[in-house]
C-alpha cells in the first residue's frame, strides 16, 4: 500500500473515488460513517486531497474495489479515459 501512495507515477484521483462511491450507491455521509470519519473528509478526498495510505486502503475495501490502484491514475489523460468507462 505504502509503495503505491509514494509512487511518482501514480496520482490520487478524487474523481475516481467519487465515481466508485456513486456506483456503489454510497452518499458521502454513508461512506464517512463506514470509515468512521467526519463527512467533510470524504468531500476533501473527492476534491483532490490524498488520504493516508492506510485510509486509502480502507476506502478501497469499503467500496469493494478489486485493487487499491483503482483510486489512482498514472497520468491525467489516463484518468479521463478511466472515468468514461
Amino acid at each position: 500500500v505504502e509503495n503505491v501512495v509514494k509512487s511518482r507515477t501514480l496520482k490520487w484521483s478524487g474523481e475516481l473515488l467519487r465515481r466508485h462511491r456513486l456506483r456503489r450507491g454510497f452518499s458521502q455521509a454513508r461512506l464517512a460513517r463506514r470509515l468512521k470519519v467526519p463527512p467533510h473528509h470524504v468531500s476533501r478526498w473527492e476534491n483532490g486531497v490524498q488520504p493516508k495510505a492506510e485510509r486509502a486502503a480502507q476506502i478501497a475495501a469499503v467500496l469493494r474495489l478489486e485493487r487499491f490502484r483503482q483510486l489512482f491514475c498514472y497520468h491525467p489523460r489516463h484518468c479521463r479515459r478511466r472515468m468514461k468507462g
